[in-house]
């Protein structure tokens, strides 16, 4: 299934270029390192190595949070083709007019549709996404534990410090991930209506404005993809 397989480009463009906030170069970043090298016993003889050392740990702890951000929107991708993206409540269940249509469908989003070829299946991508995701995720997490536990002087303070400068510089980042579950979650109920609306057998004269919803919806889709090329 993984035979000549690459993980995403986006992806991957992430996980390779440093950051202008974790540079040596950003003051901000090393008022940061600053306060870290204050909450910690070293000699000022090994200062300089220690700021390596937490820039280097600063670079895991972001490549970890990319690579779990980036995990949620791919299982959000894998649920939506497994039919699993919606789970109702048992209370939600037993109300007989909560949901008209079904939750379980199987529909993939076209972020997936419009990156498969012949020799490959929308669910052999997701698949290969998920468990690569998981693996670079295990990997950094080793490298990042072996860092740690061989760093003197390294703290609990001085991690909080160090993820709560990072999770704040990915903050525009997060949002954007959140927005592309929560189109996920919106075409898969517009798939979901859409099915059932057939199912029910309804006239050509009243699929009509429906189809006209939905073509609207696939334009507007193509617009939002094609603003984001670069000019």
């Amino acid at each position: 299934m993984n035979d000549g397989m690459l993980i995403d480009k986006t992806i991957q463009d992430h996980l390779e270029k440093i950051p202008i906030y974790l540079t040596k170069e950003n003051k901000t970043f090393q008022s940061i390192i600053d306060q870290a090298l204050g909450m910690m016993n070293i000699s000022s003889i090994a200062e300089d190595n220690i700021r390596d050392d937490l820039q280097h740990t600063s670079i895991l702890i972001y490549k970890m949070q990319i690579l779990s951000m980036y995990h949620l929107l791919w299982t959000s991708y894998w649920q939506s083709g497994l039919g699993q993206l919606i789970k109702q409540t048992s209370e939600q269940q037993q109300q007989q007019n909560y949901v008209v249509y079904s939750m379980n469908i199987s529909f993939w989003p076209k972020e997936i549709k419009q990156n498969i070829d012949t020799s490959t299946s929308s669910m052999d991508l997701v698949c290969y996404h998920r468990q690569e995701l998981e693996r670079q995720l295990r990997q950094i997490q080793i490298e990042w534990n072996e860092k740690v536990n061989h760093f003197s002087g390294y703290n609990l303070k001085v991690e909080q410090l160090l993820k709560d400068y990072i999770i704040q510089n990915l903050y525009e980042f997060q949002k954007e991930i959140e927005h592309k579950i929560k189109l996920v979650t919106y075409d898969y109920q517009i798939e979901a209506i859409k099915q059932e609306f057939n199912r029910q057998n309804s006239t050509e004269y009243q699929k009509k404005p429906m189809k006209q919803l939905w073509r609207k919806r696939d334009e507007k889709g193509a617009r939002e993809q094609e603003s984001k090329l670069p000019h």
